[in-house]
């Protein structure tokens, strides 16, 4: 940031406000959850109310809550009063999350899925601006749905580059009583969909903050993309992908798609590996791996098995161009027969003179070792590193 937009921006009673709520709820997250080690260290039963009451001095002095998400009561609570809230909405709705993965709460998306409905069917614009790729197909189906039923009163944005707004919600920024919900959460493990969702923070703020939150989320939406309904569906969908090449290697894969999900390893009959793929960018002679189709049922190739959403696939797609193609195709992966998809070479050459560069190779080899490809391993290194 230079020097000449510093003051403006810290100077700006938005993120000024914003600060102090998030800096206030850190505090309270932090006695709670070291009140709750205390007493579960000195086995104690716990009688906390499940939404801890607290007052901000200058805001609406109506009860504000504090959430703690660890405890099923709470979490029932705050996700009542929150499709409670949206379902009452006299004007609009700001929400940004992730939306919800899996089984568990199921119910929380479909309480809240009706809710928004409620409130569209009222006149009540929503906007949502979506920060995780990846979602039930229960919750992508409703939002679809929605979508579909209420074009241009339902805004669905996407941001999946770990927004600074990742759990939001703003209600009626323009009434009386602007009502401002906020999710913290933390990283259980440095991988897709690992989040944890710790406490909630529910208030009635200022207008001039609500109003200030409400022109900050336009600004955020301006430059994102709008979902249609069949984009917000592909978010429910994954794909398993059969890496034999470069792309076992994790490190590469990291970099290509971070969210990638390595599954497991899985065998390809009828398949057989080759390097007659031709890549100029790493040389004229040099050579990428391939696979063909081979004479034999029995003959097979051991790969690494990822599963990608939508848009992982479709980055992964755009790298492969030129050389390669998506296809189908069938593996044994854990003792079943599934169907995924690999790259398949678009042509493949007869030249003596292509030979796979060393890097390239080790980078293989890296990769069939991480994933216990232990055979394949030896093997690549016995046929291109004996020299």
């Amino acid at each position: 940031m230079s020097a000449a937009l510093a003051p403006s921006f810290l100077g700006n009673p938005v993120w000024q406000g914003i600060g102090v709520l998030v800096a206030i709820a850190a505090i309270i997250v932090t006695i709670m959850l070291e009140l709750r080690r205390r007493r579960s260290r000195e086995r104690e039963p716990q009688t906390r109310e499940s939404g801890a009451r607290l007052r901000v001095v200058g805001i609406d002095p109506s009860p504000s809550s504090l959430y703690d998400l660890s405890k099923d009561e709470a979490e029932d609570e705050y996700y009542r009063i929150l499709a409670e809230s949206i379902r009452h909405a006299k004007t609009a709705v700001y929400r940004s999350g992730r939306g919800f993965t899996g089984k568990p709460r199921k119910k929380f998306s479909r309480d809240l899925i009706i809710a928004e409905e409620a409130a569209l069917k009222n006149g009540v614009e929503v906007v949502r601006i979506q920060t995780a790729d990846r979602v039930s197909k229960e919750w992508a189906e409703g939002y679809a749905r929605l979508v579909e039923k209420y074009p241009g009163k339902l805004r669905v944005y996407a941001d999946f580059k770990d927004p600074l707004f990742v759990n939001i919600g703003l209600i009626d920024p323009n009434g009386p009583r602007p009502e401002i919900q906020m999710l913290f959460e933390s990283i259980t493990k440095a991988s897709r969909s690992s989040y944890t969702a710790d406490a909630a923070l529910s208030f009635y703020g200022p207008p001039r903050f609500a109003q200030g939150l409400q022109a900050k989320f336009e600004q955020w939406a301006q430059d994102l993309r709008m979902l249609n309904a069949d984009q917000i569906r592909d978010l429910a969908r994954t794909y398993l992908y059969f890496a034999y090449g470069s792309n076992m290697s994790p490190a590469q894969m990291r970099q290509r798609t971070p969210g990638a999900v390595r599954v497991g390893t899985a065998i390809a009959y009828g398949w057989k590996r080759n390097f007659a793929v031709t890549a100029p960018h790493m040389g004229a002679t040099a050579a990428a791996a391939g696979i063909q189709r081979a004479d034999s049922p029995t003959t097979y190739i051991e790969g690494v098995i990822y599963d990608l959403t939508a848009g992982e696939k479709g980055a992964l797609d755009e790298i492969e161009s030129g050389g390669y193609v998506p296809t189908e195709i069938g593996f044994k992966l854990g003792g079943k027969h599934v169907t995924g998809f690999t790259h398949v070479p678009v042509r493949l050459s007869s030249s003596s003179a292509l030979k796979p560069r060393a890097d390239y190779i080790r980078l293989m080899i890296d990769g069939a070792e991480a994933n216990g490809l232990i055979s394949l391993a030896h093997q690549l290194r016995q046929e291109w590193l004996s020299e």
